[in-house]
């Protein structure tokens, strides 16, 4: 993808009416949790501005993972000191493991004998094939 970004993002509904006039375009309401690069939580909404005249502007209030304690250890950090500590409770047991492989390989048998035609590939640092957004439109959403 042209960015490294893994993040949740829960855009509100908007109301079936507003108190505010067509002058004043409401931006909506959207948490956003940021899992990479960016470890954050942001809620994003509307607010008066101060004073008589009613204006409008966006708002966000941003509670940051790595404000909050410095010296955070990596993820691999963490995983690799649960390991050396024998705590299992972030891996998978072999079981676990030789099942996840098995699907993986009837995938990849299936993509061996069955050649797609067409499948949409998209080009390196792009944002993705236009049929992922004809995906989200058609449902009467959009990408972030």
């Amino acid at each position: 993808m042209k960015e490294k970004q893994s993040y949740i993002v829960i855009q509100f509904k908007p109301l079936p009416h507003s108190t505010f006039s067509a002058t004043n375009p409401l931006k909506a309401n959207r948490l956003i949790i940021n899992i990479q690069p960016l470890m954050d939580i942001r809620l994003q909404f509307m607010t008066k501005k101060q004073g008589v005249s009613m204006e409008l502007r966006p708002a966000e209030m941003i509670f940051d993972y790595f404000a909050c304690k410095e010296d955070t250890p990596e993820a691999y950090e963490t995983l690799l000191q649960d390991a050396l500590e024998g705590d299992l409770t972030l891996f998978m047991r072999s079981d676990q493991v030789e099942e996840a492989w098995d699907v993986v390989s009837t995938i990849q048998e299936n993509w061996e004998h069955h050649k797609a035609e067409s499948f949409p590939n998209y080009e390196a640092g792009s944002w993705g094939p236009k049929e992922s957004f004809e995906l989200v439109e058609r449902q009467g959403h959009s990408w972030v």
